[in-house]
């Protein structure tokens, strides 16, 4: 099942994923837009669908919880479902995939410094562009470690850097300027980026 929601058409509207979502976590139906919307913004609720899943009487607090109307996007969810943002839903839930199998964890405080760091000295940091990304909610800019990119995505990736800089078994895209073999996070590029 997770396989099939990998595996995301540029047709596919967010309507037919809200569906695909629910056949993952076993949901007789599909999961609520702001449910959805949720998963992708907050990692934990995510973690939290999917270790409830098969498990009606867990899913349904979560699908239904009040606090998912803050997730709701300023755009009506019919608008939202005739949009088409594959690349960036594919690799969220790679990324998911690839996370849960860590267990979930988060990157440690030094960690998220050093890559903060990095994205906010690239030329790769941008506005958000894509429908996708500007529906999901952000969390206001503070002078404060972690916090400092706001709703900023990545240029090369689609990602929200304050989420993905955060997830251990994330990489930054970008190989470094002067340091053969890394990123700019200054993390081994992937084999095949070397």
């Amino acid at each position: 099942m997770i396989k099939e929601f990998l595996e995301i058409k540029e047709t596919d509207s967010l309507d037919h994923l809200r569906a695909r979502f629910a056949g993952v976590i076993g949901w007789k139906e599909p999961v609520p837009a702001a449910a959805f919307l949720r998963a992708v913004e907050d990692p934990e609720y995510a973690a939290a669908l999917i270790t409830s899943r098969n498990t009606p009487g867990f899913l349904e607090p979560l699908l239904t919880d009040p606090r998912n109307a803050a997730y709701v996007p300023a755009v009506s969810v019919s608008q939202a479902s005739a949009i088409s943002n594959a690349d960036l839903l594919a690799n969220a839930a790679k990324a998911m995939l690839q996370w849960g199998k860590a267990g979930f964890t988060i990157a440690d405080t030094e960690t998220i410094a050093r890559r903060e760091k990095a994205c906010l000295s690239c030329e790769h940091l941008g506005a958000p562009k894509k429908l996708l990304q500007k529906l999901l909610p952000t969390r206001p800019v503070r002078d404060k470690a972690g916090q400092r990119t706001g709703d900023k995505v990545c240029d090369l990736c689609g990602c929200q850097v304050a989420k993905k800089m955060r997830i251990p078994t994330e990489t930054c895209p970008a190989a470094h300027p002067s340091a053969p073999g890394m990123n700019r996070w200054m993390e081994p590029l992937p084999a095949s980026q070397s």
